[in-house]
């Protein structure tokens, strides 16, 4: 970071760059800024100016680091720099003590160059007493809170040495100031003593002294709105201020997994390579080996060789609420349909001939039959109308009437409002308002619901009866209507945090449609089509991720110093999807290195990665005399019309027997059905080769840069099984 030059002898002009001349006891400035000569001599009569502070400000290493700071200018300044335990550092011992201590009053011409030592984080520890076999709640020898902070990484096992586990609360029960929870459950013997190292942080105060001044201030802002004091520069007092953390160290964990958790790839287990590193630093090339194993019974058979677009991350949104674009059919077809049981004519509850929760869900839309009858008889006054048919079968009350004639019921919204109104014909209805009809007229009634949104409020709304549901609004439907449903279908979707999704990543969810990506909406159409005159024209678009008017929000945990963003928005989806969706959790997977880059901000390179597969064994059980059936004790990783067999007294000189069957295995012995007649002495050992139940992934791993490790990603980076391995089960 540096500061805005300004001229040692600052420059005064009497006509700026645009001609106009400054006003008698004023001049303009390089910057083209009106300054009053008074003001301008008392400000650079001494052109002690503090010109820049050069310091690393990335967060620290926990083992500790070694910084240079430059300060450059000419002036007269002091230096101080406190730990969040309010010790200070001493610029002689090179240590921080709890006495006040500075570098104070130096003079700089030009620069002024030193160094200075941060330490390592020093672990606190304490003894448990009482062992933990499950849970997460831990008791202590000691107070918990004189020794721990929460968001301490927790070492003292084999487990806790190997995973990222850290305290979660202090004395979480309010009744026992010993003790304290774990962020993940851990085994832990009674009597060992556990280590709690945590973060730190540093603010470092750089005072202009003696008329020294500093800079012009420069102030940069997150993108919250938040103050960025790193990124500024100068000053408007003596004091400059930065912040340097020192945070915990981060892992990235390389594993290999089946995003979609396909059947053949259940029971896989990996071997994980875990690298262990520091925010804001990068990684030469390292070597990694990731052994699979099979789930029992199943067998892996190497495709391809995978690269970095063959991996994964992902992280873990909610979805609030559908967003619907406008003009978009958000009820595209009917999903199902049941028959009214019972004639409904007020209220918004509705009885069905089966179980509501089998036919439909909350939110769909519902629309009735169309019923039409004729008139009996010439209209000519009231609104009273008698029909070929008793009503009470034909319309509702609220239906729409119109005519297949010309006439008013066309030109205005005419509804039923009573059936049989005076009690004496059950094939009379009044109307809304008077229109003649003729004899022989046909009436057609359509359902309210029919032409004005009508949805499913809640299914066993009064929890009696699952064969009952409630409407959004008051409609009359007719015994034995068959109601057609249709599940709302929203291209667009809410979502708690968008930050870092991109266009093309990929959301997996069980109430997702299968193939969905993350993806613009576009709606078109095409003039001219197959001419040379083609020419599409965007009628409407929606971009696949798009923010809220609201600002993002940037925290910083105060326990492990971590920035998190979250900036509340919507995806688009590349399919619609059911209202179901709504409230999900949805993992957002990033392939290759920009993806990957853009949802965790590591930037990771793959080198010289290989898949290789253990090759099987197996012993024969009994000797096979000119039989293409051999029994051997263990058919694990044998891949039927993959595997080839060989052995000792098999003819190396031909083609290798294919397995072209496998029968009675349950994961044991079995019995093997081979593509050439062999014989083989009983105990005889086979190797197979084309598949297997282990395959191993090495090669080298280089991170460009180091992010963090957010609250929703565990860190780890997946090799897609699914990209480069068939898996079979061949029980």
């Amino acid at each position: 970071m540096s500061y805005h030059n300004i001229p040692a002898s600052a420059v005064q002009r009497l006509t700026n760059a645009q001609g106009q001349t400054a006003p008698a006891g004023y001049h303009y400035m390089p910057d083209g800024s009106l300054m009053s000569d008074a003001d301008h001599a008392a400000r650079y009569a001494n052109s002690k100016v503090l010109k820049s502070f050069i310091l690393d400000t990335s967060n620290i290493k926990i083992i500790g680091e070694r910084r240079r700071f430059t300060i450059t200018g000419d002036g007269i300044f002091s230096l101080e720099i406190k730990d969040e335990s309010n010790n200070y550092y001493n610029f002689v011992t090179n240590k921080f003590q709890s006495t006040k201590a500075r570098l104070g009053n130096k003079t700089v011409f030009d620069t002024y160059s030193g160094n200075i030592a941060f330490p390592a984080a020093i672990p606190t520890t304490d003894t448990v007493n009482g062992a933990v076999s499950s849970g997460v709640k831990v008791v202590m020898d000691t107070v918990v809170a004189n020794t721990m902070q929460v968001g301490d990484k927790i070492t003292g096992n084999a487990f806790l040495d190997a995973n990222d586990v850290t305290v979660a609360a202090l004395n979480p029960d309010g009744d026992n100031t010993s003790e304290f929870s774990l962020s993940t459950a851990v085994a832990i013997s009674d009597g060992i003593t556990l280590s709690f190292t945590g973060s730190n942080q540093y603010d470092i105060f750089l005072f202009s002294e003696q008329g020294t001044k500093h800079a012009d201030y420069n102030e940069v802002r997150l993108a919250d709105g938040s103050l960025d004091i790193n990124s500024s520069t100068g000053s408007n007092s003596n004091l400059l201020q930065k912040v340097i953390y020192q945070t915990l160290d981060v892992r990235l964990i390389l594993s290999a997994s089946s995003p979609n958790a396909v059947t053949v790839f259940a029971g896989a287990t990996p071997t994980t390579k875990i690298i262990t590193t520091q925010t804001g630093k990068s990684i030469a090339k390292t070597p990694f080996s990731i052994p699979v194993s099979a789930g029992a019974t199943h067998s892996f058979r190497i495709d391809k060789t995978p690269d970095i677009s063959d991996t994964f991350v992902f992280v873990t949104r909610n979805i609030t609420s559908a967003t619907a674009i406008p003009g978009e059919n958000i009820y595209p077809a009917v999903s199902d349909t049941d028959t009214v049981n019972g004639t409904t004519t007020e209220g918004i509850k509705v009885v069905m001939d089966n179980n509501v929760a089998d036919n439909l869900v909350v939110g769909d839309k519902i629309t009735a039959p169309i019923n039409q009858d004729t008139v009996s008889g010439d209209v000519t006054g009231g609104v009273k109308v008698l029909m070929a048919n008793p009503v009470a079968g034909k319309m509702s009350v609220g239906d729409q009437v119109t005519s297949a004639s010309a006439g008013l019921l066309n030109t205005k919204l005419i509804t039923v409002v009573e059936l049989n109104p005076d009690g004496d014909n059950v094939r009379e209805f009044s109307l809304s308002s008077a229109v003649p009809l003729l004899e022989d007229e046909t009436l057609t009634f359509t359902p309210k619901c029919n032409r004005s949104l009508t949805t499913v409020a809640a299914l066993n709304p009064d929890s009696d009866n699952v064969k009952e549901f409630s409407m959004s609004q008051e409609i009359a439907l007719l015994d034995g209507a068959a109601l057609s449903f249709s599940n709302q279908m929203n291209f667009s979707w809410g979502l708690d945090n968008i930050d870092g999704i991109v266009s093309g990543m990929l959301p997996l969810s069980g109430n997702l449609t299968s193939g969905t990506l993350i993806s613009p909406y576009e709606e078109a159409v095409i003039v001219a089509q197959g001419t040379a005159q083609e020419t599409k024209i965007i009628k409407k678009s929606v971009k696949a991720v798009y923010g809220a008017a609201a600002k993002p929000t940037i925290t910083r945990d105060s326990a492990t110093k971590a920035l998190s963003y979250t900036q509340t928005g919507s995806v688009t989806f590349s399919k619609q999807q059911k209202l179901v969706l709504t409230g999900d959790g949805v993992k957002v997977l990033g392939r290759g290195p920009s993806q990957i880059s853009s949802l965790t901000g590591w930037d990771i390179e793959l080198s010289d990665v290989i898949v290789t597969v253990t090759k099987p064994t197996a012993v024969t059980t009994s000797a096979v005399s000119a039989s293409t059936s051999v029994p051997i004790d263990n058919a694990d990783g044998v891949m039927d019309d993959v595997s080839t067999v060989s052995s000792i007294n098999m003819n190396a000189a031909v083609v290798d027997p294919t397995v072209t069957t496998i029968g009675s295995y349950s994961g044991a012995s079995a019995t093997l059905t081979l593509s050439a007649a062999q014989t083989l002495e009983d105990g005889e050992t086979l190797t197979f080769n084309g598949a297997g139940r282990i395959i191993t992934i090495s090669g080298n791993v280089e991170i460009k840069k180091v992010g963090q490790i957010r609250s929703d990603w565990t860190g780890s980076l997946f090799f897609d099984l699914e990209r480069f391995i068939t898996a079979t089960d061949e029980s």
